[in-house]
C-alpha cells in the first residue's frame, strides 16, 4: 500500500453519504504493538461538538441541535478499550445527526470534520495500523482503508485521518 498522502482534503470517488452512518475502524496486528488507544471527535467550524470518544474519554458524544432541546448523538465508541497485542477499536459516526446540526446552525457552510487519532498505551511494535472507514446503513461506497504508522505514546494522540462530513471527503494522514 502506498504511503499516506499529507495534504489538502482529497475527494474519494464513488462515495455518497448524504445520510446514514459510517464505522471508523482502528486495526492493528500483533506485530504492530499492544494496546492501541484511540480518540475520535467532531469539529464544526473548528469547535469541538459533544466531546471526544475513546480511551480516557467518553463512550459517546452528543450535542444539542442549534435552537432546540433535541439531543443529537454524533459518535459511539462501540468496541470499547482493546488492550490486546493486535486487535481493533471502532467508532460509529451518525452522519444524519451531524448534517442536521450543520443545517440548523447559523452558518451551515462551515466545515464539519470527524478527527481520528491514536497512540500507544502499551509497547509499540514494528508494524503499522490500518485505519478503515466502512459504510453502514444509509451510506454507500467502497470501504476505504489506509495503513498508517503510529509512533506516539500515552496521552499524545497522533491524528491519522480526517473526514469532511459536509464534503464528502476523506483525508488519510
Amino acid at each position: 500500500m502506498a504511503a499516506p498522502c499529507i495534504g489538502p482534503f482529497q475527494r474519494i470517488v464513488a462515495v455518497s453519504w448524504s445520510r446514514g452512518r459510517i464505522r471508523l475502524r482502528y486495526i492493528w496486528t500483533a506485530g504492530a504493538g499492544r494496546d492501541l488507544d484511540t480518540k475520535t471527535w467532531v469539529t464544526f467550524g473548528g469547535n469541538i461538538l459533544g466531546g471526544s470518544v475513546g480511551w480516557s474519554f467518553g463512550g459517546s458524544a452528543s450535542t444539542y441541535r442549534p435552537g432546540s432541546v433535541q439531543l443529537l448523538d454524533l459518535l459511539h465508541w462501540v468496541s470499547g478499550d482493546n488492550t490486546n497485542q493486535g486487535g481493533e477499536e471502532y467508532v460509529d459516526a451518525n452522519l444524519d445527526n451531524m448534517l442536521a446540526y450543520a443545517a440548523a446552525s447559523s452558518d451551515p457552510s462551515r466545515q464539519m470534520v470527524i478527527n481520528c487519532a491514536a497512540h500507544w498505551y502499551g509497547e509499540p511494535g514494528n508494524g503499522q495500523v490500518s485505519f478503515r472507514v466502512d459504510y453502514l446503513e444509509g451510506a454507500s461506497g467502497p470501504s476505504l482503508s489506509r495503513s498508517v504508522t503510529i509512533s506516539t505514546r500515552y496521552n499524545n494522540p497522533q491524528i491519522i485521518g480526517r473526514i469532511l462530513v459536509n464534503g464528502p471527503q476523506l483525508q488519510f494522514l
